[in-house]
């Protein structure tokens, strides 16, 4: 099927390899526990100062689970999701120099 994208970025400066891997392994996960669901993906990305933060609005074909992505981890940084019937929001949070997980 079709997927309806959308992305937004304000980025700026340098950023650590080892963030932008991190985000991206994330994002990653994220469509692949949820891939045979998601009807349309909105991206907003702002990368200045060092850190990355990615703000994502998945919308799926059926309510989503309670506790779907409850199993992925950033290996550097904060995700936090939120559930709104058959959306996700999610935000990622990346910053230099940050090897902590949520």
């Amino acid at each position: 099927g079709k997927v309806a994208v959308s992305l937004q970025d304000q980025c700026s400066g340098d950023l650590e390899v080892a963030a932008i891997i991190a985000v991206y392994d994330c994002f990653s996960q994220i469509v692949e526990t949820i891939m045979e669901d998601i009807t349309a993906i909105l991206i907003r990305l702002n990368c200045q100062n060092g850190s990355i933060r990615m703000h994502i609005q998945i919308g799926c074909s059926e309510t989503v689970p309670e506790g779907i992505l409850d199993g992925i981890r950033p290996s550097r940084g904060k995700l936090s999701c939120h559930l709104q019937e058959e959306d996700i929001i999610i935000e990622l949070i990346a910053e230099e120099g940050g090897g902590k997980k949520c």
